[in-house]
């Protein structure tokens, strides 16, 4: 019986880390995640080194926006969905849709 409830406290505990991280980190992760799968693209490994170092600087640099633009629209399914994300598809399938009065904008 103690075993259960030190497994029960110990999971509670993993939920309640999980669910108190905030928007920045959640979005910092899912754009380093992101950026990690592009990264792996049969298209960069043709890359010469400079422009790739020049990608890799830029990709940077977008981060911070990225990530502001994330915790702006904020959605807690979709950023798990993309850190979780191991492909561009897979990243691609996160994004939530659009609801009919959004895409009259």
């Amino acid at each position: 019986m103690k075993k259960v409830l030190v497994l029960l406290t110990i999971m509670g505990m993993f939920a309640i880390t999980g669910c108190t991280k905030s928007p920045e980190a959640h979005c910092a992760q899912a754009m380093d995640n992101v950026m990690n799968i592009m990264m792996k693209g049969d298209h960069i490994k043709k890359m010469p080194k400079e422009a790739l170092a020049k990608m890799k600087e830029g990709m940077a640099k977008q981060k911070e926006k990225g990530v502001k633009e994330c915790v702006k629209d904020y959605d807690k399914a979709a950023v798990a969905c993309a850190i979780k994300a191991d492909t561009m598809k897979a990243f691609m399938a996160c994004q939530p849709k659009k609801k009919k009065a959004d895409k009259k904008k």
